[in-house]
């Protein structure tokens, strides 16, 4: 109930401030963080992770599982980056500069939310409903009040907007890591290095992600190509009015 009250009014608060040809465009860049951090990258590894944190957990293995998932981690953001990268420079070729730099934040935004993501996945997994409830809700609370500060202070364009979600998720994700190392620092890590499971660990986490992260390539399309559609035959105004419903 928190996140759906806060995000409407986060979309009143967007439109109003932007008008719907500039909430369009920041809608169409919304999608790119939605690729990068729930369907493509950090979503199905954030799965892999709260599935695997119950076994490990059982076996008594978590602080194998915590050093294997930040290694994952490690891996995810460094491909993210290079997406972005590549990304950038379609975009710069194909657009123009405005939408390569809005492409560059959206593609940062994505990362970060994806990274607070699998810290939220591992609170799930470990029952800690309030810290989710707090993280989840804050996050939603967060980015639009700061979007629009930015706009309002800068200028009226999706670039700032996309820029105050940046802010916002990283301010969530540096509490949402606050919280991750109180778990960290209760499991012992004497015996991390000798530990047998390590190896188990990494399979378990990447054959229960892999599936999710090839379908969910077919999963963003479906959810964003109605976007995309009505921006290439109608234009970005139509796209802000057509998220708003």
């Amino acid at each position: 109930m928190g996140t759906a009250i806060a995000g409407l009014l986060g979309v009143k608060l967007l439109t109003n401030i932007l008008g719907p040809s500039e909430f369009g465009i920041f809608i169409l860049a919304n999608t790119v963080v939605v690729l990068i951090s729930v369907n493509f990258l950090f979503g199905p590894l954030g799965l892999g992770l709260m599935r695997v944190w119950s076994i490990s957990q059982g076996r008594g293995d978590l602080g194998a599982f915590y050093a294997v998932s930040r290694m994952f981690e490690k891996y995810i953001i460094i491909i993210g980056i290079i997406v972005a990268i590549v990304l950038v420079i379609i975009s710069m070729n194909v657009k123009g500069r405005n939408w390569a730099i809005l492409m560059a934040f959206s593609m940062m935004a994505g990362i970060t939310s994806g990274c607070l993501g699998l810290r939220v996945s591992v609170f799930t997994a470990a029952r800690k409903r309030k810290w989710v409830s707090f993280l989840n809700i804050g996050n939603t609370v967060l980015k639009p009040l700061i979007a629009a500060g930015f706009i309002l202070l800068i200028n009226k364009n999706a670039t700032w907007a996309m820029v105050g979600y940046l802010v916002a998720t990283f301010i969530i994700m540096l509490l949402a890591e606050h919280f991750y190392n109180c778990i960290v620092s209760n499991t012992i890590y004497s015996t991390l290095t000798k530990n047998n499971n390590l190896s188990s660990i990494k399979k378990d986490i990447i054959s229960f992600s892999w599936p999710f992260a090839m379908w969910g390539i077919f999963n963003w399309i479906y959810a964003s190509c109605d976007k995309w559609a009505l921006q290439a035959y109608h234009g970005v105004e139509v796209v802000g009015a057509f998220a708003v419903v």
